[in-house]
């Protein structure tokens, strides 16, 4: 007589949940893929043609490494304005200085939206930044939604401006922060707080 080999109990089950979950992450970077298409493809709209290429990078390069199930259910038109916000912010830095901002985005003024604050960090790439931006926000009571932050290798002229993101160059940090919303008045504070805790511990801790 043939042995029978026992299923366990609940094996069928568990086995469906599983596929179910693989295709729900197959469809959600799959519509990521999309999203970020055409947001490049709205960038090429408001651009100048000379503008498109890097556009094209600073976009691919911003939501490369971004949880589709954070990006899945923006438009478009916000995909793409939060990353050409980042890259406007950086289009002058000077070696070894941090620039950084708090701002609600307007949808009239900035063409983009977001539900959260924003603060953006574009500084020289140094390894526990995230960690020392996060903790000052998390310890100024707020709580932080995402964190975008492509490091990019990047050509600037010698006043600063920004070329081209190519090797060889100079790494940087590009940080993009969601975090609750906040008062208006108490942006300038929460950005000064980060260029006097948070970049210099990062520095230190060099």
């Amino acid at each position: 007589m043939e042995a029978q080999q026992a299923t366990p109990a609940g094996s069928g089950l568990g086995s469906r949940r599983h596929d179910g979950a693989d295709r729900m992450a197959v469809a959600l970077e799959t519509r990521k893929i999309a999203l970020v298409e055409k947001a490049a493809a709205f960038a090429r709209e408001t651009l100048d043609p000379t503008q498109w290429a890097m556009a094209e990078r600073v976009i691919a390069e911003f939501y490369e490494h971004v949880p589709p199930a954070d990006v899945a259910e923006r438009s478009p038109r916000d995909l793409c304005g939060a990353a050409l916000s980042l890259w406007r912010f950086a289009e002058r830095r000077r070696q070894g200085q941090a620039k950084i901002r708090v701002f609600d985005p307007n949808p009239n003024a900035d063409c983009w939206s977001s539900p959260h604050t924003v603060v953006e960090i574009v500084n020289d790439d140094m390894p526990f930044l995230v960690d020392s931006v996060t903790g000052t926000i998390n310890g100024s009571n707020r709580i932080v939604h995402l964190v975008i932050h492509p490091i990019l290798t990047v050509a600037r002229d010698h006043d600063g401006r920004l070329r081209d993101i190519r090797e060889p160059g100079i790494r940087e940090s590009w940080m993009q922060v969601e975090i609750s919303p906040s008062h208006r008045a108490d942006l300038a504070p929460l950005g000064e707080s980060l260029a006097v805790r948070a970049v210099p511990a990062a520095r230190a801790a060099r």
